[in-house]
């Protein structure tokens, strides 16, 4: 007798003589995808409201110079921010389309494209993930304009692992979290295509990563803690934490997103969502004020993200597994 069973927004369905009707937790599970979508596009709505000038702007400069016939690099070099573009080949790819919009239309289609993915993924992955749209983390990312919550589709969704490549960063800790064959035969089919597209792309990029302000976890304070996670190398949770906390970052509550997937149970995830939401709140009260070095505000905040973020999935992944937390994962048998 197959026996399906899931968790948060899953409804536990068990197959014998008939079948029984999916109740309005399926329905909701179905529509993931939609609601997640609908609530990137509502958060950014407000953040063009309020005006803000985030991210995307850097992002929609290198799309828009890639179908212009302009140098992406150069582009972004020339805003005011200072600041080179830190992304390869690929990631100018799937801008360049965002790039035909304006820059309003294209950070709301942006939007709703990586939150439709997210969404997508928490339907396939369970375990509450969906729980991590609510989260100050997806927020920010959304109102960033920024990669994360795509590249969180791409390690569980197979036909979109090849994106893992656009930020090799976070991406390799991602797959190192589940690897697949996909992943590395996508990633080099978009590198090839990036290097016919625009050709000079490496050496621009390598030489924009020579100025990044960005430092693994494990070298700020206490961050060797961190390194316990080895303890559960064998899991992909341990797995997933060790290799997000060597990557070199800015530690951000964007990049904090995919320590949701070491969540076992939808609990885990209203835990470490509530928790973001006290960073948040913190950093905007004491780390948002106009004016301040980048640098010093990624060190400030380090304490703080440590604290509510980190240190929680850590405890989350060095805890014992329990029948709960296996029966809240897909799971199916039969019998």
């Amino acid at each position: 007798m197959p026996v399906e069973v899931n968790s948060g927004l899953e409804t536990r369905e068990r197959t014998a003589a008939g079948t029984t009707e999916p109740g309005w937790r399926s329905r909701v599970r179905h529509a993931l995808p939609w609601l997640v979508a609908g609530w990137a596009l509502l958060t950014i709505w407000k953040a063009q409201l309020i005006g803000w000038t985030t991210d995307w702007h850097v992002f929609w400069t290198a799309g828009h110079a890639v179908v212009t016939g302009n140098d992406p690099y150069a582009a972004v070099l020339a805003l005011p921010s200072g600041y080179p573009l830190f992304y390869p080949g690929p990631a100018l790819l799937l801008l360049a389309p965002f790039g035909l919009l304006s820059s309003k239309a294209g950070w709301l289609a942006w939007g709703a494209v990586t939150g439709g993915l997210f969404g997508l993924a928490a339907r396939r992955h369970g375990r509450g993930l969906w729980i991590g749209a609510l989260s100050a983390c997806f927020a920010e990312a959304v109102t960033f304009g920024q990669w994360v919550p795509l590249l969180v589709a791409a390690a569980i969704v197979p036909w979109l692992s090849g994106a893992l490549v656009v930020k090799p960063s976070i991406g390799a800790a991602l797959w190192i979290w589940r690897p697949t064959r996909s992943a590395v035969l996508g990633g080099l089919a978009l590198l090839f295509i990036s290097f016919l597209v625009v050709p000079g792309w490496p050496a621009d990029w390598l030489a924009a990563i020579q100025q990044t302000n960005h430092v693994a976890p494990v070298l700020k304070p206490w961050g060797w803690v961190l390194l316990l996670a080895a303890i559960r190398w064998r899991s992909p949770e341990g797995r997933l934490l060790l290799a997000l906390a060597c990557i070199p970052q800015t530690t951000s509550l964007y990049e904090s997103l995919p320590l949701f997937l070491v969540c076992r149970q939808r609990w885990d995830a209203y835990t470490l969502a509530a928790l973001s939401h006290v960073a948040a709140l913190v950093q905007d009260q004491y780390y948002s004020a106009p004016g301040q070095v980048l640098e010093t505000v990624i060190a400030n905040r380090w304490p703080v993200f440590l604290v509510t973020l980190w240190l929680p999935a850590l405890i989350m992944v060095l805890r014992p597994v329990r029948e709960a937390d296996i029966s809240s994962s897909h799971l199916r048998r039969t019998g």
